[in-house]
């Protein structure tokens, strides 16, 4: 004891500075502080050394190999050179950015001055982004993940397309002070470069080089004869939506949203008036676009699409036969009940009762290719026939429509997307159970039924929500929205409190080993000595470290739960809900208001009006 106190007289009168020096364990990068001395003793990173003012500086130590250094100046101990794809920092070592001052491990983590760290927290390739940027002129607010402007100073406007500032409000895009594009309900008069309302004359008006007439409109939208811009092209007057009437030897369609040049037409193409599809007892021939009459007793009656002299497409409930005429059967030749029971000569009856040209065919979803086929059979699509299986098909339960790959597998093969072959998905290996691999070939992407994709792993396990398995039956890490049981391997969706047994699960990201209670809460979350998560960020008064109220307002509502402090409610007008099973009915209500039957808070003078 008596010697410390010889230390301390020889310190204040030989270093007095050292006294005056003020060392804080956690600020100024210190951890450690000698309680005599009031210097720093150890420092938070490596890249970090004692100093003389109690805290912790930059360290500019130089050494061949560190910290990704190639070439070092002895003088300096600064890394003038880094190995590639690194650069040299003011701290003399590496880092992954160009312009950073000190650095970790490759890491920046400040930039030089005039340049801004940009990139969030887990971007392992952060940037320093200079403050003189043309898109950070005029801005008072940058948003340090994107590295664009959030608030621009006063006077100026944040355009959305490009989150640049400019003078011109509503603008969405400008180059060098010049608006090119105008927000949504905002033309651009280039004369005055004012972005103005879309209204009257204007109307649907993009671009307006004189600020007197439209000069381009809308995506979608056309001009009349009056120079307005309207949704439909070959329109003499236009209406809110569509047009009321067209130009000379143009007709309207009946959905009123074309002009054609054809009477019977039902929709037709804006930009060029040809007919798509015409209007009740009318077919279109899609070689001259004209509608005519499918009642009479033609060749084409009940026909609605005609090309190259043949009906390829039949009116509703009609199909088209063998011979190019609409029927309501099918090359059926015997029908019970509106079912065919037995189909014409060289048509082979199907489960689903149709008929087709394609042999061992056992089911179909229409009247023009099989679905699948008999064991030992796959369908190929080019010759819509069911072939026997060969080399490059075997296990293909349908091919291609050119016919040349598989294009479904037999359960137990997955489609293997580089050659579109079948292979068997085994056991123990990243295809079990798969159905569908990725165009690489090596991962999988599709499973079986009742077998759930990994989308880190890119596994299928029998468990929902789970990210990475161990096997089929086991998993070992969830998705977000789910809790592992680390004793059973099983995910558990951790948004609901589903029963009181099993309450840990809420807001949980990993149980214990014997899975009865949390061990890890979902970010912003804490644990409770119970083994729950608790909300404390919602929460706006605590006593004692305990909260006793939370947020409840239009943007965020919620109330306190004795098991899970804050949880979010439904109602803006509820103090407590303890009711773990369903957090909307609650307990206690503020001042002038009354819980009812429902658990719902009423305002005492609704109550007495009604009575």
């Amino acid at each position: 004891m008596f010697s410390n106190i010889i230390y301390l007289i020889f310190l204040l009168f030989v270093n007095p500075v050292l006294l005056a020096s003020s060392c804080k364990e956690g600020s100024n990068n210190c951890i450690r502080c000698d309680p005599i001395t009031k210097l720093c003793t150890k420092c938070t990173l490596d890249i970090y050394s004692p100093d003389e003012d109690g805290g912790c500086s930059a360290s500019r130590k130089c050494y061949l190999g560190k910290n990704y250094c190639s070439e070092c100046d002895e003088e300096e101990k600064k890394c003038e050179k880094c190995e590639i794809g690194f650069y040299p920092d003011q701290n003399g070592g590496c880092s992954f950015v160009d312009n950073c001052e000190i650095s970790n491990k490759g890491f920046c983590l400040k930039c030089i001055s005039d340049f801004i760290l940009v990139g969030g927290e887990n971007d392992m390739f952060k940037i320093c982004k200079s403050l003189e940027s043309e898109d950070l002129s005029n801005c008072k607010k940058i948003n340090q993940m994107t590295g664009f402007c959030e608030e621009c100073e006063a006077g100026f406007f944040l355009n959305q397309g490009d989150l640049k500032c400019s003078k011109i409000e509503n603008c969405y895009e400008s180059v060098f002070g010049k608006c090119s594009l105008c927000n949504g309900g905002f033309y651009l008069d280039k004369k005055e470069n004012k972005c103005k309302s879309q209204s009257g004359s204007f109307s649907s008006c993009k671009v307006s080089l004189d600020g007197e007439k439209c000069d381009i409109c809308d995506d979608d939208f056309f001009f009349d004869e009056k120079g307005v811009c309207i949704g439909v092209n070959f329109c003499m007057e236009g209406q809110y939506y569509g047009c009321k009437r067209c130009v000379e030897d143009y007709f309207l369609a009946h959905d009123k949203l074309s002009c054609t040049k054809e009477k019977h037409c039902y929709s037709g193409d804006r930009l060029n008036g040809l007919c798509n599809y015409c209007f009740g007892d009318y077919y279109i021939d899609l070689d001259t676009r004209k509608c005519n009459s499918n009642q009479k007793d033609n060749d084409f009656k009940y026909c609605k699409k005609v090309q190259n002299g043949k009906c390829i497409s039949c009116d509703y409930e009609y199909n088209l036969s063998e011979d190019g005429k609409c029927s309501m059967t099918t090359n059926c030749a015997e029908v019970e009940n509106g079912i065919c029971e037995e189909c014409s000569d060289k048509y082979y009856l199907t489960l689903d009762n149709r008929c087709l040209t394609t042999e061992r065919c056992i089911y179909s979803e229409n009247y023009y290719e099989c679905k699948e086929c008999e064991d030992g059979y796959f369908y190929n699509k080019t010759g819509k026939i069911c072939s026997k299986f060969k080399k490059n098909f075997e296990n293909c339960k349908s091919t291609s429509y050119d016919g040349q790959y598989c294009f479904w597998c037999k359960n137990g093969f997955y489609n293997n997307q580089t050659d579109h072959l079948c292979y068997e998905n085994k056991e123990k290996n990243n295809f079990y159970k798969c159905s569908l691999s990725d165009i690489t070939g090596k991962y999988c992407i599709g499973c079986e039924d009742e077998y759930f994709i990994g989308n880190k792993d890119h596994k299928c396990s029998k468990i929902d929500g789970c990210e990475v398995s161990e096997n089929a039956e086991k998993c070992v890490e969830c998705d977000e929205r789910y809790c592992l049981n680390l004793k059973t391997g099983i995910c558990k969706y951790n948004e609901k409190v589903l029963s009181e047994d099993e309450k840990f699960y809420f807001r949980c990201n990993k149980t214990n080993k014997e899975g009865n209670k949390c061990e890890i809460c979902i970010d912003e979350y804490e644990l409770s000595e119970d083994g729950l998560c608790m909300d404390k960020i919602h929460c706006t008064k605590e006593e004692d470290g305990v909260c006793i109220k939370c947020k409840n307002n239009r943007e965020y509502s919620s109330c306190l739960n004795d098991d899970f402090g804050c949880v979010p409610t439904s109602y803006m007008k509820c103090i407590e809900c303890n009711n773990n099973l369903d957090f909307n009915i609650c307990t206690k209500c503020p001042k002038y208001y009354e819980l009812n039957e429902y658990g719902v808070c009423i305002d005492i003078d609704e109550i007495y009006d009604d009575e």
